[in-house]
């Protein structure tokens, strides 16, 4: 039986399973048993590695309980892989001097109304009245949903 794992700098990591009951063991040499088990112990230590990464915090209180039960392992998932610095990265719309909110926080919020089933202009207005959803994503208030329009008018080819 062959695994394939793959980590984050996309080198494939192949563990075969020899030491398996039912495969040639007797076959094997000492030496060569010890040798696959330690490929299997590296292996399995990378992948120890790569699956800390999705050991995310995730409280529920009090004051970060929202309307939408999944939202809080949506959050931490894409703090856990820089959404925002990503957006920041790949994402330029050219906007007035005076916004209030950056393009990639307007889209991160939009990635939310849509993970969480918000899915018309009208009904991202829901998450004005979740102080829940606010004290998660550290905002002082949710932004109209005119601005996600204007946003939206705004993109170009390059954007889309």
């Amino acid at each position: 039986n062959s695994h394939k794992y793959q980590n984050k700098e996309g080198v494939l990591l192949i563990m075969v399973s020899q030491l398996n009951p039912n495969y040639q063991q007797e076959s094997l040499k000492r030496q060569q048993k010890r040798e696959i088990e330690r490929q299997h112990k590296k292996a399995y230590k990378k992948l120890q590695k790569l699956t800390e990464y999705t050991n995310l915090p995730v409280v529920f209180d009090n004051h970060t309980v929202t309307s939408y039960g999944n939202f809080s392992l949506i959050e931490s998932f894409k703090q856990a892989i820089g959404f925002i610095e990503l957006l920041q990265k790949h994402l330029t719309v050219n906007r007035h001097h005076n916004f209030r909110y950056s393009t990639a926080q307007l889209v991160d919020i939009m990635t939310d109304c849509i993970c969480v089933g918000l899915l018309r202009f009208m009904h991202m207005d829901a998450l004005k009245s979740d102080p829940g959803y606010c004290k998660i994503k550290g905002i002082e208030k949710v932004p109209d949903e005119s601005t996600f329009r204007q946003l939206l008018a705004k993109f170009e080819q390059e954007n889309i």
